[in-house]
């Protein structure tokens, strides 16, 4: 075989990867279409604004977690107090649900008293907030929701080393290994594979934004390590990193709900489309219904972004201020859960105030 047909062998090997990794999302990643034009205006009772964050992002992150703050809230296990400056979260009862996640950010949120002021949030609780996030994440949990991918993930991150060495190997076999600074491009090759390792500092986008950085790094490592002078193998190497990037793309959207995720997500997208477009009229009807609605449904508001307009538009119809807020002065419905608000923000520092 000679050199043309070898890099001709070579060249389809980035493309064929593309095509196979394409066909796997849509096997186990595409979701199909969700109808989200019939209104919902509340979630089902067993599952919690964390199971809500998780699935409609498709990863928990940390204000879906500290959302378990406002859920006990709501539902009377603890009142969160203004003191001067800052905030104490008192527990009123103990959790008797039967969510691991909730169990678990209860128990350690009062391990030491039953009265917890903001600066006694140390290292311990954020490692355990930390373990909630990362369990949600990890792949033995993904079944109640989602399928199971991580051998699909593992043989798209196969296709991707090999189409990167596949890309050097061509550069190598177009210029016969002429002045090659081997040494420059076998440190790269490692450092990359690196990426593929689960670091628990790194999330999905985060990894993915290393890696882009990398390949980019990587397609100017090849021009100089090879002293490539060929427009048309630099425009060749340019589409090779790029399908290699795309093939990087496509493993953020995956893995695929099961029909039980499917099924929620749908639900969810419906509750979300209908808080966004939630009018005066339909928020006194359903505060006739329940007069506690808006503190019921804000833990699922703030996991899904959507506090700020049902907030301003409560304000306006209702005064009915949450039971489970006691604030140093009588302040009206947005001070109210402005200062809920902040307090979920503020548990996510990681230290306290005696910091190194």
């Amino acid at each position: 075989m000679n050199n043309v047909d070898l890099e001709r062998i070579l060249t389809m090997i980035p493309f064929i990867s593309m095509i196979v990794v394409l066909l796997l999302w849509y096997i186990r990643g595409y979701d199909g279409r969700f109808k989200t034009k019939a209104k919902l205006y509340t979630l089902p009772k067993d599952i919690s604004p964390l199971d809500v964050g998780y699935l409609y992002k498709g990863e928990a992150k940390d204000k879906d977690v500290n959302s378990i703050l406002l859920y006990l809230a709501s539902k009377n296990y603890i009142r969160i107090e203004e003191i001067k400056n800052s905030f104490q979260i008192v527990k009123l009862k103990d959790y008797k649900g039967t969510n691991n996640d909730i169990k678990k950010f209860f128990r350690e949120l009062f391990s030491k008293s039953d009265n917890v002021i903001e600066d006694e949030l140390y290292d311990e609780f954020y490692r355990t907030t930390d373990e909630i996030k990362d369990r949600k994440n990890s792949s033995h949990t993904t079944q109640k929701f989602f399928y199971d991918n991580r051998y699909i993930v593992m043989m798209i991150d196969l296709l991707v080393v090999t189409c990167l060495f596949t890309t050097t190997a061509i550069v190598y076999v177009e210029t016969y290994g002429n002045d090659i600074n081997a040494g420059l491009v076998a440190i790269f090759l490692i450092a990359y594979l690196l990426t593929y390792f689960p670091f628990k500092s790194m999330n999905a986008i985060t990894k993915y934004t290393t890696r882009v950085f990398a390949l980019i790094a990587y397609f100017f490592i090849l021009i100089v390590g090879f002293d490539l002078t060929s427009e048309l193998l630099i425009i060749n190497l340019l589409i090779y990193i790029t399908l290699i990037i795309t093939m990087n793309t496509i493993i953020l959207f995956m893995p695929k709900r099961n029909k039980a995720g499917h099924q929620l997500y749908g639900q969810i997208k419906r509750f979300k489309n209908s808080i966004k477009k939630l009018d005066e009229d339909k928020l006194k009807e359903l505060l006739e219904e329940n007069k506690n609605y808006v503190a019921d449904i804000f833990p699922y508001a703030y996991t899904l972004g959507l506090t700020r307009n049902l907030i301003n538009l409560y304000s306006k119809v209702d005064n009915n201020l949450p039971k489970y807020v006691k604030m140093l002065e009588e302040k009206d419905v947005r001070k109210n859960y402005n200062f809920l608000k902040r307090v979920t923000n503020n548990i996510d520092r990681r230290y306290g105030e005696d910091r190194y």
